[in-house]
């Protein structure tokens, strides 16, 4: 719904980053369906690198799943022991993953 909000504004973007390629996905599909080129008239960019982000050739950028799962299941099991353990928000690298559906803006 937000991708078709964003279609009918006066000035269409050249590009949407969507909060997760989940989210990228469905952009694509409304994309596609109004009849647009991905990247030529309009570029999309996910977050997470989602399995499907390859087959789809969405750019994406990537996070460390394993390393904030290990970081949750330290802290999950210090507290079912009775633990303490202080906790403070992590600062992760994150890497851009570019692939088929973005390029430079299309001119105007």
């Amino acid at each position: 719904r937000a991708m078709g909000a964003l279609l009918g504004l006066p000035r269409r973007p050249t590009a949407v980053f969507a909060a997760s390629d989940e989210m990228a996905f469905g952009a694509l599909r409304t994309l596609r369906r109004a009849g647009l080129r991905v990247p030529s008239d309009v570029s999309v960019l996910g977050f997470d690198d989602h399995d499907l982000a390859d087959l789809l050739e969405l750019s994406t950028v990537a996070q460390p799943v394993a390393e904030l799962g290990e970081r949750a299941g330290r802290i999950l099991l210090a507290r079912l022991s009775g633990g303490k353990i202080a906790t403070s928000p992590a600062i992760v690298g994150t890497h851009l993953v570019l692939r088929g559906s973005t390029a430079p803006p299309p001119g105007r």
